[in-house]
């Protein structure tokens, strides 16, 4: 073959490649993202008064309360969450005196009321104790506390500190 027809060769091979259907990739016209958002809930409660003295002469077997000595709803929650919170109470014992349900020997039991001492619910020292159930964000809710002292006691003139706990949970 000549130079002339390697030439032509070349030409007609470039006009063949030209008159091929050209294909166009094409996109979707549209397309989908998917989008997973968890939103947390910030749980918070807050309490007004931290701190109750019951006094120094509760008598055995006694139960002073918060009604009588300081007025009804001495204590409030709040709820500092930025959605609907259950309230739980809880009570842990001191050093010398075990939570129970009933006052007995270096036992004492603590309740709570929600309606100025007219009822009294047992603060169970294996669950607790309902104090509000779905509590808006910003909702208070008012309580007060009574303390059933043992009836005998081997610690005469020994202060007890007792914890009253209250927890917030997504309501």
């Amino acid at each position: 073959m000549t130079r002339k027809s390697y030439g032509l060769l070349a030409t007609v091979m470039c006009l063949a490649l030209l008159a091929l259907p050209v294909s166009r990739v094409q996109a979707e016209p549209s397309d989908e993202v998917t989008v997973t958002v968890t939103i947390t809930q910030t749980l918070s409660v807050s309490l007004d008064n931290g701190s109750w003295d019951a006094g120094s002469n509760v008598s055995l077997g006694g139960a002073p309360d918060t009604v009588g000595a300081l007025g009804p709803d001495y204590f409030t929650a709040e709820n500092d969450g930025d959605g609907p919170e259950d309230l739980t109470v809880t009570v842990s014992g001191s050093a010398n005196w075990t939570a129970g349900t009933a006052p007995g020997a270096d036992v004492f039991a603590m309740n709570l009321s929600t309606n100025g001492g007219s009822d009294w619910t047992l603060i169970n020292p294996s669950g607790g104790a309902s104090l509000a159930t779905s509590l808006a964000a910003g909702g208070t809710q008012a309580f007060d506390l009574q303390l059933l002292v043992p009836t005998s006691t081997a610690h005469f003139g020994v202060q007890q500190s007792i914890t009253v706990t209250v927890t917030a949970a997504a309501g």
